[in-house]
């Protein structure tokens, strides 16, 4: 939106931290037919299998989540 309204992409680059290149590809990808939702939608793409088991992804996640002296690290956060 903010495009349309006159900011330009080196601009909307230096507001995102990215390459114009890349500011250019997400614009492209917008200049659809298809609602915002659908344009902004990845498809499902295969690729490697995960390298933890759900339960050991449920473990890392909570414990992310957890002090880190809850885990015997000398640090605050």
């Amino acid at each position: 939106m903010a495009y349309k309204n006159g900011v330009t992409q080196t601009e909307l680059a230096e507001w995102y931290g990215v390459q114009r290149r890349t500011i250019y590809s997400w614009l492209k990808r917008l200049d659809t037919d298809e609602s915002f939702e659908q344009a902004v939608t990845d498809t499902h793409r295969s690729g490697r299998n995960r390298k933890l088991s759900e339960e050991e992804q449920e473990q890392f996640e909570a414990t992310v989540h957890e002090s880190p002296e809850e885990d015997g690290l000398d640090a605050p956060a």
